[in-house]
């Protein structure tokens, strides 16, 4: 039941998802990320003991006597995994007292994690202040444990590789530290300051965020895909329910970690919501479970700095933070629907006084990048992997299409047949997928005579805004009527539109819910989709737009509520 309240509060308060509409990357983005990701590979390497362990286990047939003695050369990391192993994160039945019992009752992968995860490059630490380090270390290991168990707790499986993913996802930060330097510590703090979200700002500023960074750099260390994989793609509850069993469990498990430590060690407590429905839809916790995953922290996070030799700011009470959350998600039911779009605005503007901020950071990013160039006369660009490839592509793409992101006034207005044009056009040079929705309010003049011109206008917003919050790259919304809007969806097959449809679907009738009368319309909201699967050549852009009309209609019918979808072959 408190999940579904949950959802219901959520879209109320339009905390997080609602709060804060994508704006346009830097059109240099690219050039500005490569850069500072070979800057960083030519800079920072695993040590060599981190390297001989992935060679040695690359190998189908592990040769554990060597991996042993490998391991043994560095006797610091020894005297580290053997902490670590017999402290309650592992809560193993009996001590280990020696890299050949760590092997016994471990397993080869997680030692190897292990290893893995205690063998960053000691230049990224290098020059850090006491409270950049004190920021990270805090966020870094409670999201690490927090991964760890939450996979064991929640999904029942075993937490090496969460732990890892959780403890390596946010080194990104530490290279933009080093690489853009006083630019990127000031960013830092006011978004601390602010209690924003780092990644939304980030991707304002550079067209990409910090774990994009992680991914590329661990890609290039020749980490595991799975986990390259999982910390790049986007944290989003729809992107990530929409993904195969095997595919989601990691990226699930690190999105959790990452909002429950925002709510408990950064005291974020607007994200409790989304936390809620995240774990409703991934894995079905309950409060309990929730209530006892917080209290385990703060103890296992402390054995885990005792073994990192870390001196950790005063400890948090994250019980009474959890608990402070509680409060706050109660207190948001009594807001009444029309204090909705003024509590959006002021979501926003924390963010608005960071805009001057995130221009300088572009700005450094920009000037470093080129004070490089000019620097590799003779530079011959670095082969990218394939996954380094795959993660660029899932990131925010650069402004190409800026006409279709609404980012840059066209030459003149094609008018919306024109946008679907352009649009089919660029789905055909891509040979992608093109789905077009047609979303609209039912019954719009029925709200509009009950709660008058204003009343009509916020639900109108409402809308808009769930629309913008589609999490699919290069999305274009239009508004096509007072209660219409169209949303063209580039790399979007059909299976995946009817899912954003029905979201859009649940959103408004969980708002109808949260704040309708016995003598309000209730508020519903009909679909229709429409995909073609790589447009061939001349294919007629009206056929889209007709297709999802008809569908449309056909939602109507139905009463409201209803997605109906086609695929034009």
């Amino acid at each position: 039941m408190f999940a579904k309240e949950a959802v219901r509060l959520h879209e109320t308060s339009l905390l997080f998802w609602l709060a804060v509409p994508m704006l346009p990357p830097m059109t240099k983005k690219s050039a500005t990320l490569d850069s500072i990701v070979q800057r960083a590979g030519d800079l920072y390497s695993l040590p060599a003991v981190a390297m001989q362990v992935l060679e040695l286990t690359d190998n189908p047939k592990v040769d554990t006597a060597a991996l042993k003695r490998c391991i043994e050369n560095d006797p610091a990391m020894t005297t580290r995994i053997l902490r670590v192993v017999n402290s309650s994160l592992f809560g193993l039945s009996r001590e280990v007292g020696d890299l050949n019992q760590a092997l016994a009752m471990l397993g080869i992968k997680p030692l190897k994690l292990l290893v893995l995860g205690f063998s960053l490059p000691e230049g990224l630490f290098a020059g850090r202040q006491r409270n950049q380090l004190d920021h990270y270390w805090r966020h870094t290991l409670t999201k690490a444990v927090a991964a760890r168990e939450i996979s064991q707790t929640l999904w029942d499986r075993p937490g090496d590789e969460a732990f890892l993913a959780g403890l390596l996802a946010d080194i990104g930060m530490l290279v933009l530290l080093n690489d853009l330097g006083e630019a990127y510590s000031r960013f830092l703090e006011r978004v601390e300051q602010e209690r924003v979200d780092l990644e939304i700002l980030e991707t304002k500023a550079l067209g990409f965020s910090h774990t994009i960074v992680s991914a590329q750099v661990l890609d290039h260390w020749g980490l595991p895909k799975a986990l390259v994989e999982a910390i790049a793609v986007p944290k989003s509850i729809m992107r990530l329910t929409s993904l195969s069993p095997a595919e989601a469990a990691l990226p699930q498990i690190l999105h959790m970690a990452g909002l429950l430590t925002q709510v408990v060690a950064q005291d974020r407590l607007r994200l409790l919501p989304e936390l809620l429905e995240a774990g409703d839809n991934y894995c079905g916790m309950t409060r309990d479970q929730l209530t006892a995953l917080v209290e385990a922290l703060p103890e296992k996070i402390e054995q885990l700095a005792d073994v990192l030799a870390l001196d950790l700011p005063a400890r948090l009470n994250y019980r009474d933070v959890l608990a402070r959350a509680h409060k706050q998600l109660a207190e948001v039911a009594f807001h009444a629907a029309t204090d909705l779009y003024q509590r959006q605005q002021a979501d926003e503007q924390p963010y608005q006084r960071l805009l001057e901020e995130t221009r300088s950071l572009a700005d450094e990013a920009e000037l470093v990048t080129r004070k490089v160039q000019r620097a590799a006369t003779a530079a011959v660009p670095a082969p990218q992997t394939p996954i380094a490839a795959a993660v660029q592509q899932s990131s925010v793409k650069p402004a190409a299409n800026a006409a279709l992101l609404g980012s840059s006034t066209p030459d003149h207005d094609p008018g919306l047949s024109g946008r679907v044009r352009q649009a089919v056009a660029d789905s055909r040079m891509r040979r992608c997928e093109l789905s077009l929705l047609l979303v609209e309010i039912d019954r719009f003049e029925e709200w509009m005579a009950a709660r008058g011109p204003q009343g009509a206008e916020l639900l109108a917003r409402l809308l808009h805004a769930a629309c913008q919050s589609v999490d699919q790259a290069d999305k274009t919304v239009l508004q096509t009527g007072e209660a219409q809007f169209w949303l063209l969806l580039p790399e979007c097959d059909r299976r995946l539109a009817v899912q954003f449809g029905r979201e859009l679907v649940h959103r408004m009738r969980d708002l109808s819910r949260a704040c309708g009368t016995s003598s309000t319309p209730k508020i519903t909201l009909s679909v229709g989709a429409a995909t073609v699967a790589i447009p061939p050549k001349n294919f007629p852009p009206d056929d889209l737009i007709e297709s999802a009309e008809r569908c449309l209609y056909g939602a109507q019918s139905c009463g409201g509520n209803s997605v109906k979808s086609i695929e034009i072959y």
